[in-house]
C-alpha cells in the first residue's frame, strides 16, 4: 500500500492516507495496453498534483493570517510539520514595558520569522488578561475569550512585533508564552518569558 501523510491545519496529527494499491494494480494489468498507458501517464499527474495541492495550500494559509483558534492550547502550527518543533534554543525574545495606564507592552524581537502566536499565563496554566495589536502586523483572536491570544496578521518577515496586554482584574504571577514560525517547516514552541507578579 502506497500512503501519502499529509499533517493538515489544526495543529493536531490528523493524516490523510491516499490509498493507491488499486490503480497500481490496475496499471500492471494494463501496461501492455499504449492508450492504457496513456491514460495511467495523465492519471499519475494529476494524482501528484493533488498530492501536491494537500500538502501546500495548508502551509500557505498558515501565514495568511486565518484565525489559528485551534492552536489555542498546543500552540503548535497546524502546517507542515512532520518534524516537530526544533529542538535547539530559540533565537527569539520576550521582554515587556510597562505603560502609565496599567498595560504591558509585549515585545517579540530576534531573528526574521513570519508568524507567531502568543499568549499569558498564570500559574495554573490558564490564560488571562487581554491582547490587542498596536500594529497591521498582528491581530487579537478568541482563545476561551477575544484577545486571549495574539498572532499574525500576514506572513509577511517580521524581526519585532510590539503588542498590549490588559491584565484587567487578573491578580497574580504570569507568564508569556510564545510559538514562532520561521518558515513553512521551522518553528519553535513553549518560549516563555520572565515570570512575573502583577
Amino acid at each position: 500500500m502506497v500512503e501519502t501523510l499529509v499533517h493538515l491545519l489544526g495543529g493536531q496529527q490528523s493524516l490523510i492516507y491516499i490509498n493507491l494499491a488499486k490503480w497500481r494494480y490496475y496499471n500492471a494489468s494494463c501496461y501492455n495496453n499504449p492508450s492504457q498507458r496513456a491514460v495511467n501517464m495523465g492519471f499519475s499527474q494529476a494524482i501528484v498534483l493533488v498530492s501536491v495541492c494537500i500538502i501546500v495550500l495548508p502551509a500557505c494559509y498558515a501565514f495568511s493570517g486565518l484565525d489559528v483558534t485551534l492552536a489555542c492550547n498546543t500552540m503548535t502550527p497546524g502546517h507542515l510539520a512532520f518534524g516537530g518543533a526544533q529542538r535547539s534554543t530559540a533565537p527569539y525574545q520576550i521582554t515587556t514595558k510597562n505603560n502609565n495606564d496599567g498595560t504591558l507592552d509585549v515585545i517579540v524581537n530576534g531573528d526574521e520569522f513570519k508568524g507567531f502566536l502568543l499568549q499569558a499565563r498564570n500559574a495554573g496554566g490558564k490564560r488571562v488578561g487581554v491582547f490587542t495589536p498596536t500594529a497591521k502586523d498582528s491581530r487579537a483572536i478568541d482563545c476561551d475569550y477575544q484577545g486571549g491570544a495574539i498572532q499574525h496578521n500576514n506572513g509577511d518577515d517580521k524581526r519585532q512585533v510590539i503588542v498590549k496586554w490588559n491584565p484587567g482584574n487578573f491578580q497574580g504571577r504570569v507568564q508569556f508564552r510564545l510559538t514562532v514560525v520561521k518558515g513553512y517547516t521551522t518553528f519553535w514552541t513553549d518560549i516563555k518569558s520572565n515570570v512575573f507578579t502583577i
